[in-house]
């Protein structure tokens, strides 16, 4: 993923954290770690996984509805999602992708590519 020390990064679901830790590690101070996830289960996994890490956090939230964030992350992560939601749910999590990203951030092309 190329991660810079100062990037803003989201997790469209982030599950236990498992990506977060091993991401959190190339931020600086300056840089954050973002996890979206519906699952109150996964969610306190985040948290216990994530608890040193001091730019990690998790949001309880779903993907596939309008993300509070616009414009605001270098870079996009999803990985084992797509595949649980029908083809007009996966379209909405794509487009959510790409309010989320700054412009020139960076996003999966094989992900688009895929289920578009």
């Amino acid at each position: 993923m190329n991660i810079q020390p100062n990037d803003k990064i989201i997790d469209l679901g982030a599950g236990t954290g498992r990506n977060a830790c091993m991401m959190a590690n190339y931020l600086s101070t300056k840089g954050e770690f973002v996890g979206l996830d519906i699952s109150s289960e996964m969610v306190t996994q985040f948290e216990r996984k994530c608890a040193s890490l001091p730019n990690a956090k998790i949001v309880n939230q779903r993907i596939d509805e309008p993300l509070p964030y616009e414009n605001e992350f270098d870079k996009v992560f999803i990985s084992f999602v797509l595949h649980g939601f029908p083809q007009d749910v996966r379209r909405k999590i794509i487009r959510n992708a790409f309010k989320v990203l700054k412009k020139g951030g960076n996003f999966s092309s094989w992900i688009t590519t895929n289920f578009l």
